[in-house]
């Protein structure tokens, strides 16, 4: 899949830009702080809905402005043109996709996907497990028709029966909850695991480009609770220390995607740049994981790309995005070095005070 059309209204500095991306590469070359970042979040807004950057949703709107607004035109995997428009509004969303209104932030992702890697992507790989679940569900979500349902059911209950644990009046309904709870959590941990199982030759090829120093890798899952015991039974054993803590404790949103080294340890032992190299890697992996199982083909964005990578590494990622045949965009200060290898086509765009201007 790929943008022919991208338009942005009064999101950051960006007042009015108006694009039209090459399939295979854009560039977009300016100093700090002129809105590269911005068109990249646009891009995020209109897959999800959100920015990747953290903070609050409202602060994508222009100063003085009541809401932003993001359209794009795009060519699906299948060669079909659809129509792609989202607006923020400090009180809400709204969603078109190919002129209808969408009433779910899940039906209107659903037609694109986008891939980031920023600058602050090493939390990825030494932040929290939110983050690496959030990953993983977003590839799911892509790839298995099923998954969406199973995630929402699985959170409804939890929603539930963590209520449930919080109100001593009803406290005997966090029981009642706990079937659906189980069924659901099964369900949504075995897609996870077989998705990690998919994964984890693809991130082993991309860690051998872009870490190699730290030898062999494995990818482990971590499902959320004790491996060999079901979960019903795992929620009816630990029902009393949730009352006691609000919420609870064992399942699913526990789960956590570890990467280990032979001969670099863990995350905690890994330096900011190899944590950002590893973090690249699940990344790349993970769009080709999504190409290969369910035949989506993500845009990849790679944000201040020159001053993340070097010269070698740029190439490597460079060579990986260009065997996806991916859409990419590549924001940057100056052109990357690692560029030169680059074989396909591509558009230069020359971002200055909020203003985009293609470059021939």
């Amino acid at each position: 899949m790929y943008l022919n059309r991208l338009r942005i209204e009064r999101l950051r500095c960006l007042q009015n830009v108006d694009l039209v991306p090459d399939p295979a590469l854009n560039l977009l070359i300016g100093g700090n702080g002129a809105g590269k970042t911005s068109v990249l979040e646009a891009l995020h807004c209109l897959s999800n809905g959100r920015s990747f950057r953290s903070g609050g949703q409202e602060n994508l709107i222009a100063r003085g402005a009541e809401s932003f607004t993001v359209f794009g035109e795009l060519t699906a995997a299948d060669g079909l043109g659809h129509s792609l428009g989202f607006e923020r509004q400090r009180s809400g969303w709204r969603g078109r996709l190919d002129g209808n209104d969408v009433l779910t932030l899940g039906e209107f992702a659903r037609s694109l996907s986008v891939i980031c890697f920023e600058p602050q992507s090493h939390e990825l790989i030494s932040g929290a497990g939110e983050g690496r679940r959030r990953l993983l569900d977003l590839a799911l979500f892509h790839v298995e028709p099923s998954y969406l349902q199973s995630w929402r059911r699985f959170q409804r209950a939890l929603k539930q029966r963590n209520a449930a644990l919080r109100d001593r009046a009803y406290a005997r309904n966090a029981e009642v909850w706990e079937l659906p709870l189980a069924e659901s959590g099964e369900t949504l941990s075995a897609m996870r695991s077989d998705w990690c199982l998919a994964l984890e030759p693809l991130i082993q090829r991309s860690l051998a480009q872009l870490l190699p120093e730290l030898g062999e890798a494995a990818l482990r899952w971590r499902r959320g609770w004790d491996a060999e015991q079901p979960l019903q039974q795992a929620l009816a054993e630990s029902r009393e220390r949730d009352r006691e803590l609000g919420y609870t404790v064992r399942g699913p949103q526990r789960g956590d995607l570890r990467i280990e080294f032979s001969e670099g340890g863990g995350r905690y032992e890994l330096s900011r740049g190899q944590q950002k190299l590893a973090a690249l890697a699940l990344l790349l992996a993970s769009a080709s994981a999504m190409q290969g199982k369910g035949g989506v083909s993500p845009i990849i964005a790679l944000d201040d790309l020159p001053s993340e990578l070097d010269q070698e590494k740029q190439a490597a990622c460079l060579r990986w995005c260009t065997e996806l045949n991916a859409q990419l965009w590549v924001t940057g200060t100056q052109m990357p070095v690692g560029l030169s290898e680059w074989p396909r086509s591509h558009a230069q765009f020359h971002v200055e005070q909020g203003r985009v201007t293609a470059l021939l």
